[in-house]
């Protein structure tokens, strides 16, 4: 476990060192041809940023190979160690051991909160659907950009006590 580690960890740090001298190749390659150093910049140009540049292609290939290879591995180890990329499901989980605010909460993005809300609301505020559905129609036109920005929807809720009116119109603020 620890070797496969290591390795993955060493051909990351390759792949990144090689890249990091493209850029400074590149960076040279800008100076010379702004100072006018023509031979430096047609060395830079035709020689050494193609082979950094193929070197790179060579150190990803060759990672995509072994990590190809170990996904057809039966031994279970079929997943690479080390990502290269800080993804949404990394930031997630982070964020949720900081906050303690359970990680489904923190996936559910703005979309699938606005297709929800109708039942989420139907939920907590029984008895009510039409203010249930009007209230939710009016703020995914809000919030999807398709009512006039200034005139933000406005609710006059009215009906017997008890039948929730309020807790809807508290509700529709924290969603």
């Amino acid at each position: 476990m620890r070797e496969k580690y290591e390795s993955e960890k060493q051909r990351s740090k390759d792949i990144q060192d090689a890249k990091i001298k493209l850029d400074l190749l590149k960076v040279k390659r800008d100076e010379a041809t702004r100072s006018g150093d023509t031979q430096t910049a047609s060395d830079l140009i035709y020689y050494a940023i193609p082979d950094v540049e193929k070197r790179i292609e060579q150190l990803e290939a060759e990672r995509a190979r072994v990590d190809a290879e170990l996904s057809i591995q039966p031994g279970g180890g079929g997943e690479t160690l080390l990502a290269d990329a800080v993804g949404p499901e990394q930031i997630n989980e982070i964020v949720a051991r900081w906050t303690g605010i359970p990680v489904t909460k923190l996936r559910t993005t703005e979309k699938d909160r606005l297709l929800q809300m109708e039942s989420h609301l139907s939920k907590i505020v029984v008895g009510q659907k039409e203010a249930v559905q009007s209230v939710s129609n009016a703020i995914r036109l809000q919030r999807s950009g398709l009512s006039n920005p200034n005139s933000p929807p406005s609710f006059l809720f009215c009906g017997p006590s008890g039948t929730d009116l309020i807790c809807l119109n508290i509700k529709k603020d924290i969603l």
